[in-house]
């Protein structure tokens, strides 16, 4: 992965920690309680806050998103993006003036450390783009159908962290599938505007990202820190499954190589659990820390 796709992934994860820090603490500061999707939604449009953490998210990291995906493959991008959750933790320190665990400290050098196993082991390649439209329309049912299961189960249970859990795995689904129509809509820029514009993938990006803004809405408001592992943690699962399935990128390296990009695959994950517990994620996001938090 080159130096410049790498740097534009971690501007890219850095203002998505950001964005998505600024819309908790919008979400946290309705204060009723009982609100579905169009009641929230009404309210949070009158933020300020809240609009910027939208912009932030938004058109901002996509800009750094297509820059990076467009040198670099869509594993190796998406696998830097996980680093949004070190810049979560760091943003809850800075916000609140609080301290950092030592066990927080060790949880991001996991993260890190496996991210620079992954990266430097597995060296992923793949440039084949023309992809059937039948293959479009499969991944659309299924996404579909796996975002409105993951919605059903969210508005039946009773227990919030399970219903930030289910939003957020629906927000993680949308934005990993955003992520490989992003890619493809990066392979158009070369055909001019107009071929962008009169994409079906535009389209249906601009339908994903807007369905997992709702979806990071309803996840942040049942807990933030409950959301966010299925949202960084599954936007780079299904990004990268998808692109192995239909861009048919592969690795090339030896079974070692690839037995340590596994290892640090498993590293990420690790670490991705123990923040997501984290009080300063929560305190950071607007979300009440729970007591008693390691030092």
């Amino acid at each position: 992965m080159s130096l410049t796709a790498s740097v534009l992934a971690l501007l890219a994860a850095l203002t998505a920690a950001m964005g998505a820090v600024l819309q908790s603490r919008g979400v946290h500061a309705v204060k009723e309680g009982d609100l579905g999707a169009a009641g929230l939604l009404s309210r949070l449009v009158r933020m300020p806050l809240w609009w910027l953490g939208v912009a932030l998210t938004g058109p901002v990291v996509a800009v750094f998103h297509t820059a990076a995906l467009d040198r670099g493959t869509l594993i190796e991008v998406e696998a830097v993006m996980v680093s949004s959750l070190l810049f979560a933790l760091a943003l809850g320190a800075l916000i609140t003036h609080q301290s950092v665990s030592r066990r927080d400290w060790w949880s991001a050098v996991i993260v890190v450390v496996g991210l620079a196993l992954f990266l430097g082991s597995a060296d992923p390649y793949g440039d084949d783009y023309a992809v059937p439209v039948g293959q479009w329309v499969v991944v659309g049912v299924v996404v579909t159908a796996a975002v409105v299961l993951l919605g059903v189960a969210a508005r039946r249970s009773t227990r919030p962290n399970v219903r930030a859990a289910s939003w957020g795995t629906a927000a993680g689904v949308l934005l990993g599938t955003s992520a490989v129509l992003l890619k493809y809509v990066s392979t158009l820029f070369g055909d001019g505007l107009g071929a962008i514009v009169t994409s079906p993938a535009l389209w249906a990006l601009a339908a994903a990202e807007l369905v997992a803004l709702v979806c990071q809405q309803l996840a942040f408001r049942s807990g933030f820190a409950a959301a966010l592992a299925p949202i960084v943690g599954g936007n780079p699962l299904v990004a990268g499954l998808i692109g192995v399935i239909i861009y048919h990128e592969r690795f090339h390296r030896t079974p070692v190589d690839l037995a340590i990009a596994g290892t640090g695959l498993a590293l990420v994950g690790i670490g991705i659990a123990l923040l997501t517990i984290s009080p300063m994620v929560a305190v950071g996001s607007g979300e009440v820390a729970p007591a008693g938090a390691d030092d």
